[in-house]
């Protein structure tokens, strides 16, 4: 078993278990799209696995394709946190609450990234071309959007429900490091040598949905309707409003 195998076994191993505690928590109801992401990751592990112990000869192929869903997915979960932190919040019609503005910050993040880390296309193999395009993007995307959730909900001075700010916390840190990598990886950490840091990032997943797994195991009561606090505080404001003007008249 070589070091691929055995980082996509382990995340399917643990992978496994917090799907199934999302579903007994019930967060599909208000997270759907974070807990498809770890339905899909746990799938793609286990096929990636198996694809690394049996086929390891399309293991890169496999890679690409399985990491281009994956970044994809992280931009929707991103965006869905965002939403419920509009929801929680219930935010006024300030123009900073629109998704515009977030999407500016997104696309302003990605441009600095894309030129703080010199994006560059070396490798001379298609797939390998591929590969490290698609290594390089996801970084910078994934960092990107989790930067432009932070400014933005800072902006706005939101509050952020324990729930998501978890899920949030986990996706930064693995955000993080895979730029960290890409960074040293253009300055010339590659090869057998240098194969532990390649596997950074996967190592830091798994110490990420660790992470997870001990919130939601240890969570004292199903994590439904976190958001209804948002809401009754909204409800009590406006009775609030509506009892001060009926009393002005």
């Amino acid at each position: 078993m070589n070091l691929d195998t055995g980082l996509a076994l382990a995340s399917a191993i643990l992978l496994a278990p917090l799907v199934v505690l999302l579903i007994f928590r019930r967060v599909a109801g208000e997270l759907p799209v974070f807990v498809a992401y770890q339905g899909y990751s746990l799938l793609a592990c286990a096929a990636g696995a198996a694809v690394s112990f049996y086929a390891p000869d399309i293991y890169l192929h496999h890679w690409v394709l399985t990491m281009t869903v994956d970044t994809l997915f992280d931009l929707c979960v991103i965006a869905e946190l965002g939403r419920n932190l509009l929801r929680y919040n219930r935010s006024s019609d300030d123009p900073a609450d629109s998704p515009a503005f977030a999407v500016v910050l997104f696309l302003l993040f990605a441009q600095l990234g894309w030129q703080f880390a010199g994006f560059s296309v070396s490798p001379s193999r298609l797939i390998d071309r591929l590969a490290w395009i698609q290594g390089q993007a996801t970084a910078i995307l994934e960092l990107a959007a989790f930067l432009a959730l932070v400014v933005w909900s800072a902006v706005k001075k939101m509050r952020w429900p324990d729930r998501e700010l978890r899920i949030a916390t986990g996706m930064g840190v693995w955000a993080f490091v895979a730029f960290c990598v890409l960074l040293l990886r253009k300055d010339g950490f590659i090869g057998l040598e240098y194969q532990w840091i390649s596997r950074l990032t996967a190592i830091v997943c798994l110490f990420v949905i660790l992470y997870w797994l001990y919130y939601f195991w240890t969570v004292s009561q199903p994590v439904t309707n976190v958001l209804l606090a948002g809401e009754r505080r909204d409800h009590a404001r406006r009775a609030s409003l509506s009892a001060t003007n009926g009393r002005s008249r």
